[in-house]
């Protein structure tokens, strides 16, 4: 199942990171309390993770703080 971050399906990660992606990025937004009225914000976390993700990092943790780091 392909998580509904934005941007999503413009990148290709193999089934374990497609995973990982979705729980950083769930566990980012649910950190920050996003709701569906915060889109930009959440776009915003979307394309950190994935950039992380795009250069190697796998770790859920890792990536949803960087995401949250990269908000400030």
């Amino acid at each position: 199942m392909v998580p509904n971050i934005p941007h999503f399906e413009e990148v290709t990660f193999d089934t374990e990171t497609t995973l990982v992606i979705g729980a950083a990025y769930d566990k980012a937004c649910r950190e920050l309390g996003l709701s569906a009225a915060t889109d930009s914000i959440r776009t915003r976390i979307a394309d950190k993770i994935m950039e992380i993700a795009r250069r190697g990092e796998r770790d859920p943790k890792r990536l949803c703080l960087s995401a949250i780091c990269a908000l400030v």
